[in-house]
């Protein structure tokens, strides 16, 4: 099969005057990096822990100091198939390079990988990789979930208050700040006309300095942008995370719904349930997750999890409110990112966390 040049293959969406088409091209033009000067390691074998369809391969490049990460995403048989993935990756780079915000990760470049990788498709995306991991990697590696808790709220006679604990802030520190680090990072991807489509812990990482940035942009489009590179895919079963699922995507039958800002902010409740608590969605009263359990719970229209999974008078039980807030079952009276940002603000605010 002929494969469209990376111009070419852009050409196809036809939107010449679209904001996304032109800064698309302009990343095309700035940020192509020749993959000569790519150094791969390990031979370029993708890493193993990696979720998803698509490969990570960690690289070195000569204009900068840290290690990078390329996106592979390995190409489908089929001629219809192959353009539909065409017509995917030009939406995600487009979204993608849209994006500039400290609780986004950036794309650095993309990168033509020579004919030794002509089972991914092209081109591939370049960023910054980091060591850490996603956000459950990074926690489960920095902190065990039963001491996020150990500061907190008493009671006496004039009201509650919270017990004093030498490691508050190193215990409460990071989980917060993360949580409050992809809030941010949604509030501001919807601010910019988009839906991210596939929020979960999975998606996030952390930086050298443990800020948390949102990742994975290939279920992403652009709102209103109908016919845009950048916007809404023919289909979005493909793009969907059945555990995240807000109730108005349920797929059943012939159904396809699409993503939306509203189902995003469902999806950040359950990312605030597995970081504050480390309980996936749906797991049981003793917090197990069986995942034939756990599914028959969501298609029974439970939420993914009641108030007593969050641990009474501490700042677990604070965002848990939240997260139920953001587990409103109507999609149209569910918060916005940034009505969520500003809960968790009061939240951290009522426990002295700084912000």
């Amino acid at each position: 099969m002929e494969e469209p040049s990376t111009l070419s293959a852009m050409l196809m969406c036809g939107a010449k005057t679209c904001p996304h088409y032109d800064i698309y091209i302009d990343i095309v033009e700035a940020k192509t990096v020749d993959f000569k000067d790519v150094n791969l390691s390990d031979n370029g074998r993708p890493l193993s822990y990696i979720n998803g369809n698509a490969r990570i391969i960690r690289a070195t490049l000569p204009s900068r100091t840290n290690q990078v990460g390329i996106k592979c995403i390995p190409k489908k048989s089929g001629e219809e198939e192959y353009k539909r993935q065409c017509r995917a990756l030009e939406r995600e780079l487009a979204v993608w390079c849209y994006l500039n915000n400290p609780n986004t990760l950036p794309l650095s470049g993309i990168v033509t990988l020579d004919h030794g990788f002509n089972i991914f498709m092209s081109p591939s995306a370049i960023f910054d990789f980091y060591g850490h991991g996603d956000i459950t990697m990074y926690i489960r590696s920095h902190h065990k979930p039963d001491e996020l808790d150990r500061a907190r709220l008493v009671s006496d006679d004039t009201g509650l208050h919270r017990v004093q604990d030498d490691d508050y802030y190193g215990l409460f520190g990071p989980r917060c700040y993360q949580l409050y680090d992809v809030t941010k990072g949604l509030a501001y991807i919807h601010s910019q006309g988009i839906v991210h489509g596939d929020i979960k812990t999975a998606n996030v990482v952390i930086d050298p300095t443990s800020r948390a940035q949102i990742c994975d942009f290939g279920s992403a489009h652009v709102l209103k942008c109908s016919g845009c590179i950048a916007g809404p895919p023919i289909q979005f079963y493909s793009l969907k995370s059945q555990l995240y699922l807000s109730p108005e995507l349920s797929m059943d039958g012939d159904r396809d719904p699409p993503t939306t800002q509203a189902s995003d902010v469902w999806a950040l409740g359950c990312a605030m349930l597995e970081v504050q608590v480390g309980r996936l969605p749906y797991s049981d009263e003793n917090g197990r997750y069986v995942e034939r359990l756990a599914m028959q719970r969501q298609a029974a229209g439970e939420m993914p999890a009641g108030e007593e999974a969050f641990p009474p008078n501490t700042i677990s039980h604070a965002i848990g409110l939240v997260a139920l807030e953001c587990w409103i079952e109507d999609p149209g009276d569910r918060p916005t990112a940034q009505d969520v940002l500003d809960m968790l603000r009061e939240a951290f605010r009522s426990f002295d966390v700084p912000l």
